[in-house]
Parts: C-alpha cells; sequence; structure tokens
C-alpha cells in the first residue's frame, strides 16, 4: 500500500496489478479506513485513468455475491443512497423490512453506515 500511495502522490497511474492488490485488499476489509481515505483521495487528486477505473470494476465484480432468485418470483429491492450527514435512521432499510413483513419477497444489500444511525448490517446483525 505504501508504494501505490507515494506513486499515488508522484501523480503516477497504477498498473492493473497495482489497482487490484489494493482494491483486493481493501474489499478483504485488511485496510485501515484512513489509508483508505489517503488512497481516494490521492486518486481522485490524480485523476483516474480508464485502466485503473476498469480494473476496480473488475476486482469488485469478483468480490460480489451473485443472487440466485426463484424462477418466476417477483422480488425487490429498495435502496437509499445515503449521506445525509445529519445521523438519521435509514428509511430504505426499514422500508424493506416492511415490505417483507406485508408478504413481498425482498433481496436487500449493503454496508455499514457511515452517515446514519442504523443500516442494513445493524439489522442483520441484531
Amino acid at each position: 500500500m505504501k508504494v501505490v500511495l507515494e506513486k499515488l502522490a508522484q501523480r503516477q497511474d497504477l498498473t492493473a496489478e497495482e489497482m487490484d492488490s489494493v482494491i483486493d485488499t481493501i474489499a478483504l476489509g485488511a485496510v485501515d479506513p484512513i489509508q483508505i481515505g489517503v488512497f481516494l483521495s490521492l486518486l481522485r487528486s490524480k485523476g483516474e485513468t480508464p485502466l485503473e477505473v476498469q480494473t476496480l470494476v473488475t476486482v469488485m465484480l469478483r468480490h460480489a455475491r451473485l443472487v440466485t432468485l426463484q424462477e418466476g418470483v417477483k422480488t425487490l429491492d429498495i435502496v437509499g443512497t445515503g449521506g445525509d450527514g445529519a445521523n438519521t435512521v435509514n428509511l430504505s432499510t426499514s422500508a424493506a423490512i416492511l415490505a417483507a413483513a406485508c408478504g413481498a419477497k425482498v433481496a436487500k444489500h449493503g454496508n455499514r453506515s457511515v452517515s446514519s444511525r442504523y443500516n442494513i448490517t445493524k439489522y442483520r446483525n441484531a
């Protein structure tokens, strides 16, 4: 990570291999959030190349989980953009739970929240 951060600080583009390694390590949860912030800030400041973005997408798709749905069963996902900065309750998660309670088939995804008091991970782990 140190080599990649130094390279970005010098406004040098990353190779596909470097980008793959960093994004893979981040996706595995092995990078400190502060380092992730520095990485993203430096990458944005330098300007992302098409190869860097393509590699990021490839690695993230490699980490994505395929959800197999029953054929003919209508399924929904209610998502929110978050980021209101007001530490509010995540309404999309609450709406998904309500829809499921009413009989809807819900495929909910998400992660830990930065801006809200509650999120899908907190509900799921409760």
